[in-house]
């Protein structure tokens, strides 16, 4: 990571909110867009020194079956069409992952 980099991620991560401060291995440095089916993150790939767009989906875990099987179709079907794309201004996908988050108060 540049100082550049380093202090962007900084000068993000002191204002964040209730961003989350990463997923996975990415560094989460702000919200992009939203809408109604999720969130995507603009975020830092430390291992390769990129950035990427992380799209989090918004499913209720404890709605009824037949949503979530939809959603994750939804989401599978994205991912593929994105996978699919080749343009110098669209970020190119490179990972698919179904993670389960659950509120806590």
């Amino acid at each position: 990571m540049t100082n550049t980099r380093s202090s962007s991620l900084a000068k993000a991560q002191s204002g964040r909110g209730s961003l989350p401060e990463k997923i996975g291995k990415y560094v989460i440095i702000n919200e992009v867009g939203r809408g109604s089916t999720g969130v995507v993150y603009l975020s830092h790939d430390p291992y390769y020194g990129r950035d990427v767009a992380i799209k989090v989906y918004n499913v209720d875990a404890s709605g009824d079956e037949n949503r979530k099987k939809i959603a994750r179709k939804m989401f599978l079907s994205e991912a593929h069409m994105v996978g699919m794309l080749q343009h110098p201004n669209i970020l190119r996908f490179t990972t698919r992952a179904r993670r389960t988050v659950t509120a806590t108060s």
